[in-house]
């Protein structure tokens, strides 16, 4: 894969980093990776779930809403990987992201999507097991 081929030439974290900023706008494979992860990510987060106040759409409408927020929050965290970068100094991405997510959460999940995006592994699942088992 040619996005692993140039995040092996850097030789620090940072100098990673770097690079992962620089070629993830341009780079489809890269951002189909990041939607795949967010996408999975964003299913636990309850205000995309929420219910509408009192409760009287009918459930395919809901359903319809609830897809609609959480793709309007990928397309913006993807948005935000495009023009800053994943943990820069300023903390623009976290900056950004914490007004949908909270500080804290904003922080995780940008450390955990950068995990991913570095990682060598295809699909969530292995992704999955590779970071239980470190876990153990």
């Amino acid at each position: 894969m040619v996005v692993f081929d140039d995040l092996e030439e850097a030789t620090t974290a940072d100098q990673v980093l770097l690079r992962l900023f620089r070629i993830f706008g341009s780079s489809p494979e890269l951002q189909s990776r990041a939607r795949k992860w967010i996408r999975r990510e964003l299913q636990v987060f309850d205000f995309l779930n929420s219910e509408p106040s009192g409760g009287r759409e009918a459930p395919s409408t809901r359903a319809t809403r609830r897809a609609s927020n959480a793709e309007f929050l990928l397309e913006y965290i993807v948005a935000i990987l495009k023009t800053v970068e994943i943990k820069g100094s300023g903390g623009q991405a976290e900056a950004m992201l914490q007004d949908f997510l909270g500080r804290d959460y904003a922080r995780l999940f940008l450390h955990e999507l950068e995990s991913w995006l570095r990682s060598p592994y295809i699909d969530i699942e292995t992704w999955d097991c590779h970071v239980h088992d470190d876990t153990n």
